[in-house]
């Protein structure tokens, strides 16, 4: 699942507009003569008066191809959170934003809210489709996605969100709230918080070393997971979205969860890598110093906080420098939460008895 450009056509662009979440790009392509694909013009190659169709590799020649304009919006990514963030609290609700998750904070209860089309945690998007929690989207397309799987009473298109009145999305919200105590998502995502408030870097080492082991004993639970990714590889919950830097939509990255984690499996039980373990944040450096210095061994990073987008521009940068296979592999705060969530979180990031 991607979020493509909106077009000019998109269904109240000016909403997303006056909320200064898109910017207009006009994009110069030809017409493949022969399937009819648009092939950008800045991109394209030209040798002796012919340019090949990126879609169907046959040959047009460029005096004879006709170039058109078309208007595309880009999406401001940051720019998403501000505009939720804004909206709520011209209603009196609260806005809540603990790292990548965001939260709205209604009948004295923190609610999670997601963006389909921008999921970066993906275990909050998994939560939020099992619970029933609201989720905005951009494109129908991205929402038919899930509708045949999930149920979508929860689902509000994002520019209905910015022009609800306030008696209209306190409604929504509040039937939100019934599945909030099911949520075993939310249950991890509080323990791992106080874990690593009330607890060293060495406790979370610990853990973390028992937990990595016990996937051995797993193995009925570990194959659920790897299967459950198999099966949503092509809907929003088998990928996940991480951000690489700018403010556009190229500057997100997928990563297919099933090959991710199915290499990662098979990294640890062969233990031909070199790990480290993070309680802080993990930065770009962190993982440049690790990755140079065990050159020819696979690294796997585990971090309990979030993670720079420095830090995945290095791990898609070793995949590319390894023939596309996947080379550094950081277990980030979204992904452990996604392992104890298929595995179980018993006997890991309790209190620790003195």
């Amino acid at each position: 699942m991607t979020l493509q450009r909106l077009k000019s056509d998109y269904p109240n662009i000016e909403i997303l507009k006056a909320w200064n979440l898109v910017e207009k790009k006009e994009d110069k392509s030809y017409s493949c003569k022969h399937c009819g694909y648009p092939n950008i013009s800045e991109v394209l190659s030209v040798s002796n008066e012919f340019w090949q169709c990126s879609n169907c590799n046959r040959k047009n020649k460029l005096n004879k191809s006709k170039e058109l304009c078309n208007v595309n919006y880009l999406v401001k990514i940051t720019n998403i959170n501000r505009a939720i963030k804004k909206k709520v609290e011209q209603m009196g609700i609260e806005f809540i934003k603990e790292g990548e998750d965001i939260y709205i904070k209604i009948n004295d209860k923190k609610l999670p809210l997601v963006v389909l089309d921008f999921s970066f945690n993906q275990s909050s998007l998994i939560d939020a489709l099992e619970n029933k929690f609201p989720i905005l989207y951009f494109l129908d397309s991205n929402k038919k996605l899930i509708e045949n799987i999930y149920s979508s009473s929860h689902l509000m298109n994002f520019c209905d969100f910015l022009n609800s009145e306030k008696n209209e999305l306190i409604q929504f919200l509040e039937v939100c709230l019934i599945n909030l105590k099911k949520s075993r998502i939310l249950k991890i995502k509080r323990k791992l918080k106080k874990f690593n408030k009330d607890h060293t870097s060495q406790d979370f080492e610990i853990k973390v070393k028992s937990l990595l082991d016990s996937l051995k004993s797993n193995e009925e639970d570990v194959r659920k997971m790897i299967s459950f990714f198999n099966k949503n590889m092509k809907n929003p919950t088998g990928t996940k979205f991480v951000h690489i830097g700018g403010n556009y939509v190229s500057d997100i990255m997928p990563i297919n969860l099933h090959d991710y984690l199915n290499k990662l499996l098979e990294v640890l039980e062969n233990k031909s890598y070199d790990t480290k373990l993070y309680s802080n944040k993990l930065t770009k450096s962190d993982v440049e110093r690790k990755y140079l210095t065990n050159i020819g061994r696979m690294v796997v990073l585990i971090c309990n906080e979030e993670v720079t987008s420095g830090v995945w521009q290095v791990v898609f940068d070793s995949k590319q420098n390894n023939n596309g296979e996947w080379f550094v592999f950081v277990i980030d705060k979204d992904i452990l939460t996604l392992i104890l969530n298929f595995v179980g979180d018993k006997d890991f990031f309790d209190i620790i008895k003195e």
